[in-house]
């Protein structure tokens, strides 16, 4: 809760190693819908992984869902990052990278580290 008084709630919607996030908004009404809007895209984007190309395997949203989910919910502003674990000198640690807004920076990155 802000100090004014408000509510603030955004979405995170995780899959794989990839990570969506909303804006915050003061409407608990706008980020269900935020929330609905990005679990139908997460599904598309999972069958489409499961079901696809190798090249289909490791991209975690296209262009064309990205677009899809935009114009089901115009009013998202969305940022993207990547989380993962690796093992580094005998034990796991866990990497969250940077958020971007740019799609096409963001889904490389988790498969970048070795």
């Amino acid at each position: 809760r802000r100090a004014d008084g408000m509510s603030r709630y955004w979405v995170c919607c995780h899959y794989s190693c990839f990570r969506v996030y909303t804006k915050r908004t003061t409407s608990l009404t706008q980020a269900v819908d935020w929330h609905i809007a990005l679990s139908a895209a997460k599904d598309v984007a999972q069958g489409r992984m499961r079901n696809g190309t190798a090249e289909d395997a490791v991209t975690p949203m296209t262009q064309d869902e990205l677009y899809l989910l935009l114009q089901m919910e115009p009013d998202l502003q969305l940022t993207f990052s990547s989380s993962f674990n690796s093992k580094r000198a005998g034990k796991m640690c866990s990497f969250l990278t940077p958020t971007t807004s740019d799609l096409d920076s963001a889904p490389g990155t988790c498969w970048a580290w070795p």
